[in-house]
This record gives structure tokens, C-alpha cells and sequence, in this order.
């Protein structure tokens, strides 16, 4: 996406945050709340739209949930690029956290304990978040974190079969052919990024590979 100085309602762009695979997302301000957002835009393409239909009824339906992300709005620009609007965490990732040789155990365990939390409500809706990872892990001013980047989540046994997931903190069972994410498989993702937060990389790094979707 060549550019995020796209109009709508009621918000003005600060600054770039950052471009995935389907989507890139903005620093935006609301010009009447001056209220802090972070406005995520998807490809205008099956993939995107996908990602961006799951996310919204993912957020949409887990609103209030301590330690996952919120969603204020959904809509589709002028020019037909789907959108959310989410709240700007001004911390780092968790992934950042852990890039310099990993985080202190006291701070790694608080992490997983919310997050964990999190994930465990998740599952008991019959939710799968499918790429849990310390990228997708943000944090706020006080350092709250909060499980984010729901484009490929899913309901556990459910017939979909347009997956994406992360290499090196997959499950072995999705490595191996099971197409399938699975609260099992979520569940060694976040063990995995645990692993990451104490000892600053994965536990498993595939050779001549990005590691990344």
C-alpha cells in the first residue's frame, strides 16, 4: 500500500507504524477527541478482505476482554480499502521486549499470565487465534500487554482451510501437513513465545528461512 494519508471520518494521519503482509497501520488522531488511534488498512484483494472481515468479527465479538485488543470501528474507504480502527498502545512489543538477549523473568512471567488469560477465554469461546508470537503481543504507557492481530484467527475445528502462521513458533503438527490452527496448537505458540521473552529468540529457528509467514 503506497500510501496510509487516506480519508476517513473524522481522523487526520500522524505517522506510519508499520506494513505486514496484508495490511499497514497508521498513527491516526481524532480531530475532535484528539484521541490516539492506531488505523490498520487492508490490501484491497481476497487476502486482504479476508483478514480484515475475520479480525473485525474476531474483536467485535471478544470487545472487553482484559489483555486483547479493542476495536473502535470498521468501514471501507472511497476508494474501497478496508479498515479498523484500534487503540494506539504506545509501548513496545513484546518482540522488541526480548530482542537484546530476553526480558527479566519477573516481567516475562507477568506477560504470560495475562496473555495466557487472555488466550485461555479465548479457547473457551471456541476461538484459535492461530499466530500467536512476541510480535503480536503489544503493550501500553504502563506496560499492560495486549494479544493483537486477529487476521488470521479462526474457530477451533473449523472446515477454513486459508491458514497463515509463523515458522518458527508454529506447532510441529501445522509444520507437518495439519492444516488446521488448534487451541493446541495456540497453546505451544505461546509457549514458544515465552521461551522467546526469556531467552530472546524461538526456541526452534528453521534454517534458510525468513521464519516469518
Amino acid at each position: 500500500m503506497s500510501s496510509l494519508d487516506l480519508e476517513i471520518p473524522s481522523y487526520e494521519l500522524v505517522r506510519p507504524l508499520g506494513q505486514g503482509g496484508t495490511a499497514s497501520v497508521g498513527l491516526y488522531k481524532h480531530r475532535a477527541l484528539e484521541r490516539l488511534a492506531a488505523v490498520k488498512f487492508f490490501m484491497n484483494e481476497p487476502i486482504g478482505w479476508r483478514s480484515f472481515k475475520t479480525e473485525a468479527l474476531a474483536l467485535g465479538g471478544l470487545s472487553g476482554i482484559p489483555n486483547v485488543t479493542d476495536v473502535y470501528d470498521a468501514g471501507v474507504t472511497s476508494s474501497g480499502i478496508p479498515y479498523l480502527v484500534m487503540p494506539y498502545y504506545s509501548g513496545p512489543s513484546v518482540q522488541r521486549l526480548c530482542a537484546h538477549g530476553g526480558m527479566q523473568l519477573v516481567d516475562a512471567l507477568r506477560i504470560a499470565r495475562l496473555v495466557g488469560a487472555a488466550l485461555a477465554e479465548l479457547h473457551s469461546r471456541s476461538m484459535v487465534h492461530g499466530d500467536i508470537k512476541p510480535s503480536n503481543i503489544l503493550t501500553d504507557s504502563n506496560g499492560a500487554p495486549y494479544l493483537a492481530d486477529f487476521g488470521t484467527a479462526s474457530l477451533a475445528n473449523s472446515s477454513n482451510d486459508h491458514y497463515a502462521f509463523t515458522p518458527a513458533f508454529a506447532a510441529p503438527e501445522l509444520l507437518s501437513g495439519n492444516p488446521a490452527p488448534s487451541p493446541a496448537s495456540d497453546t505451544y505458540s505461546m509457549a514458544a513465545t515465552v521461551w522467546a521473552m526469556l531467552e530472546g529468540h524461538p526456541p526452534r529457528v528453521i534454517p534458510e528461512s525468513s521464519n516469518t509467514v
